[in-house]
């Protein structure tokens, strides 16, 4: 049910919207027995699926986001390349020195000199200053650098 409908009510309201149509739904394996939705238990029991499949969904994101939130906290790897970082044998970010200094660069510009991000990164494309994994430099780069809060 999670991979058919996003919540309960998207079951409910496919189903109801179908049944407006005349579109009867029957689910052949439902341990061994047709489920026919066109009858009051077959209506409950899709509710109780889709439920369930709702709640499987969500813990599935409550899981990811605490397996996220432990790698941030810990120091691991838990996304692409990060400009001024390289990452460990263990997966561990470590500081990149050169690209530090870039970032220093960005933030005086910016915060110091009042620069645009978007003439920032023309400036560091200019300067030959290449980006974590090679290429030219982007306003959103920049822009990335300067909210994140562990630079």
């Amino acid at each position: 049910m999670d991979r058919l409908f996003r919540s309960t009510i998207d079951c409910l309201a496919t189903v109801e919207e179908l049944d407006e149509f005349g579109v009867g739904i029957q689910f052949c394996e439902s341990g061994g027995q047709p489920l026919d939705l066109s009858s009051a238990v077959g209506r409950m029991l899709i509710t109780i699926l889709a439920a369930f499949g709702e709640m499987e969904r969500n813990l599935i994101s409550e899981r990811t986001c605490m397996a996220l939130q432990h790698l941030k906290d810990t120091g691991k790897r838990f996304t692409y390349d990060k400009y001024g970082w390289d990452v460990d044998e263990d997966n561990n970010f470590i500081e990149n020195e050169e690209e530090q200094k870039w970032i220093e660069y960005i933030h005086a510009r910016y915060h110091e000199d009042g620069i645009k991000v978007s003439e920032i990164a023309r400036e560091l494309n200019e300067c030959g200053v290449p980006a974590k994994r090679g290429g030219k430099w982007s306003h959103k780069q920049v822009s990335r650098i300067l909210v994140r809060t562990n630079y």
